[in-house]
């Protein structure tokens, strides 16, 4: 029985979705396609010359993009050449596959290869003239990201040593849009299944593809019609689908309670790898894909749900889409995952958050609240509860006691449940903990609203 779960939503729900997976935006060049040469008109507000932060634009924080010929976008991730390997943040991944390790369950990463080292050729030199582009430079990073991995025992396959020997006639990537194309995701499910094959895992399944022609308009080119009022292009591709011939000959399988020993934690990219990893291994795959959830989104959907105890696989895929970086962002996504491990938990009792006059920041301050603020990383983290189930977005703010200062922002997506955020502050353990300070989200400004928290203790790796 083939299991892909898109967070927790029906069946149904996941189908719609499932096909609206590019309907959220990216920054981006305007251009129009003529229909003969496919050269196109640039945009010049977009150009990285002439681009400008608008506090009016929700997706500013994507910055400009570069322009590419026959019809190519390229993000400045897609170019970016250095890699971030803060300690602090490898630490936290080390903790998390030691973690996973107690429990015989193997960690692989997949991290996907950038697609300005496949196709900067199809950028447009004349539009960038000071872009000093090295892939061999990012090909580096992309290596001593891997070497890492491998010294700490995290299965990480070649995937860009696959792509760059990549023959095929079809590109690997679409032309506007981050995603992989079939061709794309068939390669990299081939480099998994092999760095699996020493699990031996049996086939248990009966599946096999089905490829249904298709166009799509891709994340960069929305950006572009949104902020330039163009209209450009679908690109022609193929979404493969699995198809299960066998049928659920047990009460066992008919309900879904039989083993699965491969769990993949991504983003929107799992959709496209799933099928074609399934069909190769032909055995049950659980696929958590949460689009817009973060680096840890996925992770925190499944280990909120502390089921995963009673079946646990033998390995499990966190698929990072093509984010290298382990940097501040990766902390902050495991301070919020980690108190989601922790087996057994002692905590406070709730204390509420007092609200200011204009009630958009509740402090807690350990002088009047009745509640001991002694934080150490891996030994407890923050509870924060808010009494509508709706808040997904949080600005918190902590001081210390011997002036030092942290912020962090606790944010999940439209389709994880809201309203509770656990947070352990990586600062902590260095000075008492004086103040915390939560920005109420805006579209709650205004309304009744009770913010509460407590300390919970707990023992992870």
């Amino acid at each position: 029985m083939t299991i892909n779960l898109f967070s927790k939503l029906p069946t149904a729900l996941l189908m719609g979705l499932r096909f609206r997976r590019f309907s959220y935006l990216l920054a981006g060049l305007s251009l129009f396609m003529l229909a003969s040469a496919q050269k196109v008109e640039v945009c010049p507000e977009l150009l990285p010359e002439q681009f400008r932060f608008n506090l009016d634009d929700p997706n500013r924080w994507m910055g400009p993009m570069y322009q590419g010929e026959y019809g190519w976008l390229f993000r400045p991730l897609d170019l970016s050449e250095d890699i971030v390997l803060q300690d602090a943040a490898l630490e936290y991944v080390e903790r998390f596959r030691a973690f996973l390790a107690e429990k015989g369950i193997k960690l692989m990463m997949l991290n996907l290869p950038k697609r300005g080292i496949l196709y900067s050729d199809k950028l447009d030199q004349g539009l960038h003239p000071n872009l000093d582009y090295s892939a061999q430079k990012a090909i580096a990073g992309y290596y001593q990201l891997q070497d890492w991995l491998h010294a700490h025992d995290i299965l990480s396959p070649d995937l860009l040593g696959a792509f760059l020997a990549y023959q095929g006639e079809d590109n690997l990537f679409l032309k506007r849009d981050n995603h992989w194309r079939a061709a794309g995701a068939a390669l990299a499910a081939e480099e998994v299944a092999k760095a699996l094959d020493y699990l031996a895992l049996p086939a248990t399944e009966s599946y096999r593809l089905k490829s249904t022609d298709q166009q799509e308009k891709g994340v960069l080119a929305q950006r572009v019609e949104s902020f330039c009022h163009s209209e450009l292009p679908l690109e022609d591709s193929e979404w493969v689908s699995l198809i299960d011939d066998q049928e659920a000959d047990s009460a066992e399988d008919l309900f879904g309670t039989s083993h699965i020993p491969v769990v993949i934690l991504g983003t929107s990219q799992s959709l496209r790898l799933y099928p074609h990893l399934a069909n190769l291994l032909q055995t049950k795959i659980l696929n958590i894909a949460l689009e817009g959830g973060g680096e840890a989104g996925s992770l925190i959907e499944y280990f909120s749900d502390r089921s995963w105890q009673e079946d646990k696989p033998e390995v499990l895929i966190w698929e990072r889409s093509n984010k290298w970086d382990m940097d501040m962002e990766t902390l902050r996504a495991f301070e919020q995952l980690m108190p989601h491990l922790a087996e057994t938990r002692q905590c406070s009792s709730w204390v509420a958050l007092k609200p200011n006059k204009r009630n958009t920041m509740f402090r807690y301050n350990p002088k009047t609240d009745d509640l001991a603020l002694d934080l150490r990383p891996g030994e407890n983290y923050l509870d924060i509860r808010f009494s509508r189930k709706n808040v997904r977005v949080v600005n918190l703010e902590l001081e210390y006691d011997d002036a030092r200062t942290d912020g962090a922002w606790l944010g999940k997506s439209q389709l994880q449940n809201g309203g509770r955020f656990f947070f352990e502050p990586w600062l902590a353990g260095q000075g008492a903990l004086l103040k915390v300070s939560l920005l109420e989200p805006t579209q709650l400004k205004g309304k009744n609203i009770q913010v509460d928290l407590r300390i919970c203790n707990y023992q992870t790796p």
